[in-house]
């Protein structure tokens, strides 16, 4: 569920939900996330799940996960909604996103959602997603990156996922950092147009760590891990955001 979809799996989910006689079919990556979206749909609260020791250990698994969810949910949306607020008073977020270096699709309306989900998108330009990756990852940020073909050539997007264990104040720090990438793009482009060739200085690090061949893929990803890791930035992962 977390890592994309198409338009043959929306095609067999509207098949299963059709042969089950269900408004919608719903298709996941393994039985572990087929447990968690199973249980989080049906439970209210109030409500118990009874088992016996022979069941299949991702349920108790699940559960666990499931617990903890509805455990800090308030916290969650308390820093997905501190996230939204601080980005719609940032000057640099409106210029960026007229400009067309990013955009953030779920900042618009969040305001009218009675829940906002943990994952925030944020979609920008082709090849951009990865130097926002490496630009966060410099600052200790680990996010998700999501390309083809888990999304259409030219669609590319950093994934911001929220975790229980965040506060306001790397909240904060996650904004001040993308803010400060933004920012570099848009002199990039002012100085060469969106066509330049010039790269951030994130891009330029870790192209350097792959001697130099500036291709883009996970590799580069892979690359700057080890590089944080065994150079001067220390372990990535300090602030989950």
């Amino acid at each position: 569920m977390i890592d994309g979809n198409y338009d043959y799996l929306e095609l067999v989910e509207d098949e299963i939900g059709w042969f089950y006689g269900a408004e919608q079919g719903l298709m996941v990556g393994s039985g572990f996330e087929a447990n968690p979206a199973i249980f989080t749909a049906i439970r209210s609260p109030g409500d118990a799940i009874v088992y016996d020791e022979l069941v299949h250990a991702t349920i108790v698994l699940g559960n666990s996960t499931i617990k903890n969810a509805l455990t800090n949910f308030e916290n969650i949306q308390r820093l997905v909604k501190h996230f939204f607020i601080i980005i719609a008073t940032d000057a640099i977020w409106e210029q960026t996103t007229a400009q067309g270096v990013f955009s953030v699709p779920l900042s618009s309306d969040w305001g009218d959602m009675p829940a906002l989900t943990h994952i925030i998108p944020i979609s920008t330009r082709q090849r951009y997603s990865y130097w926002l990756i490496f630009h966060l990852y410099m600052r200790k940020f680990s996010t998700v990156l999501v390309e083809f073909p888990v999304v259409p050539k030219g669609q590319g997007r950093v994934r911001l996922v929220s975790h229980t264990n965040n506060n306001e104040s790397q909240v904060e720090s996650l904004v001040s950092a993308i803010g400060e990438w933004a920012q570099e793009m848009m002199e990039i482009e002012k100085d060469q147009g969106t066509r330049g060739t010039k790269l951030p200085r994130a891009a330029r690090q870790v192209y350097a760590w792959k001697g130099n061949r500036a291709v883009d893929g996970s590799e580069s990803v892979e690359v700057l891990r080890k590089g944080l890791a065994d150079g001067p930035y220390g372990i990535i992962g300090v602030g989950h955001a």
